[in-house]
């Protein structure tokens, strides 16, 4: 799905993996709010976020694999793009960037 500014999205990731399309047109001061309220339990049940945007200064997408965690995604602009914020609210797993 594509989120959409300042929303925020709870994803349930246990039987499949989700695909999530950061805004195309973002503003600085942007933000999105995804939530991974389930248990990973299968290297393919993950969160991908993908964005036309660098994200933390770096690719464009990115692969979730952390256990109940709340991400926000915060637009800053420049080389930067997305900024990334993970509060991890149970065991923690991996983050992945592609």
């Amino acid at each position: 799905f594509t989120a959409e500014p300042f929303n925020g999205y709870v994803v349930d990731v246990t039987t499949i993996g989700v695909d999530v399309t950061l805004p195309t047109s973002p503003v600085v001061n942007d933000d999105v709010t995804i939530m991974l309220a389930e248990l990973i339990e299968s290297s393919s049940n993950r969160c991908t976020i993908y964005s036309i945007q660098p994200i933390q200064g770096t690719g464009t997408n990115i692969t979730i694999d952390l256990n109940y965690a709340t991400l926000r995604f915060v637009f800053v602009g420049g080389i930067v793009g997305w900024a990334l914020i993970v509060t991890q609210n149970g065991p923690a797993a991996a983050f992945v960037g592609e």
